[in-house]
């Protein structure tokens, strides 16, 4: 039996951006926030790049947040469907969903070797999360996503 297919590519992700902040804090309070962004190249309208940014914690040192982590990543895809149009959103959704366990396994890397507790984000509902957030937060101390 012939199996369909995938109308995605992943062709492979960087690592653009890690900043760590400790903080004096012992507060173990932490802001997450997740920033994605979507980069069409109209020469090759099958491929996208998508970069995603999740930022925890307060960059301020006087914050009750125990650090700042910043970390952002660029996926590069390829639509492999005739009907781009028609696939565009679900290729998106699905982009940061593939995307999204590097960038968790890349903060718990990074918390548990700066000796403090391990940060271990949960799986999160991707397509829920597109829906409630359309545009990218844009946070001046970490770079923003090409």
């Amino acid at each position: 039996m012939d199996t369909p297919p995938c109308a995605l590519k992943f062709n492979g992700y960087v690592v653009k951006t890690i900043e760590f902040i400790k903080n004096e804090s012992s507060s173990t309070n932490i802001r997450v926030d997740i920033g994605k962004k979507f980069n069409y190249d109209e020469k090759y309208p099958n491929k996208f790049s998508v970069g995603l940014k999740i930022t925890l914690g307060d960059k301020d040192p006087d914050t009750t947040s125990p650090f700042y982590l910043c970390v952002e990543l660029l996926g590069e895809f390829e639509v492999v469907e005739s009907e781009i149009d028609k696939v565009r959103q679900f290729a998106e959704i699905n982009a940061v969903s593939i995307l999204f366990p590097y960038a968790r396994a890349l903060i718990t890397t990074i918390t548990a070797n700066a000796n403090i507790p391990p940060v271990v984000l949960p799986p999160m509902n991707i397509a829920g999360m597109m829906e409630n957030k359309n545009e990218e937060t844009e946070d001046e101390n970490c770079s923003t996503i090409e």
